[in-house]
């Protein structure tokens, strides 16, 4: 059977992980769950997201949105973006897929009910 690492539980939505760093997606689709159509409103089983080579090691769920990090250090972010829990700078009233990364170099994200907290690497050079 399919092994799960972890879960996080949304507001109308849940995510888990599987120790393939695969992640999955079911519940409501009008709260940050991408896995199903419109047309049905809710999905009752795991739905795999993403394909074989993505690779996320960290999930979390927000009131609205999802948040996957990767092994490679990029955050992907899902759902509605009114507050800018997405992306800061593209706040909307729509779904929202941010297919682009703000961040490298992250090592932990968690989503708040309407935000997104990430931890980035921060290396410092000093010169003497």
């Amino acid at each position: 059977g399919l092994r799960i690492t972890s879960i996080s539980a949304g507001y109308w939505h849940s995510l888990a992980l599987s120790e393939c760093d695969v992640p999955y997606s079911w519940a409501g689709i009008i709260m940050g769950n991408f896995s199903i159509s419109p047309e049905n409103g809710m999905q009752c089983y795991p739905v795999e997201l993403f394909d074989d080579d993505c690779h996320v090691v960290m999930i979390s769920s927000g009131r609205q949105h999802s948040a996957f990090l990767h092994a490679d250090g990029k955050v992907y972010v899902y759902g509605f973006n009114k507050y800018g829990q997405c992306n800061p700078l593209k706040q909307s009233d729509q779904h929202f897929f941010d297919n682009s990364f703000l961040y490298e170099d992250v090592i932990s994200v968690k989503c708040g009910p309407w935000s997104t907290y990430l931890v980035v690497k921060i290396i410092f050079l000093l010169f003497y």
